[in-house]
């Protein structure tokens, strides 16, 4: 499995973090990719959301987790709806 780190540019111009994660047996163009966001009490790296994306990884699947706004921001309140 490969994990890449990314930047993902969002419409008001401020970007969130993200992680890639590619099974070993991905061909580009040939591949779905599941798409993890955290709850609001953690982040990217909470050790259950990285437990579940590295898991499907493994499991031959994309997978991509990435940061709400507001934790990029290092609030602990998620943006009003």
């Amino acid at each position: 499995m490969m994990l890449t780190r990314r930047t993902i540019p969002l419409g008001n111009g401020q970007p969130v973090s993200a992680v890639v994660a590619y099974p070993d047996s991905f061909k580009p163009g040939s591949s779905t990719a599941i798409i993890l966001a955290h709850g609001a009490g953690n982040d990217m790296h909470s050790p259950f959301l990285c437990a579940v994306h590295e898991g499907l990884a493994a499991r031959g699947y994309v997978t991509v987790k990435f940061n709400f706004p507001y934790k990029e921001r290092g609030t602990r309140v998620p943006d009003r709806a």
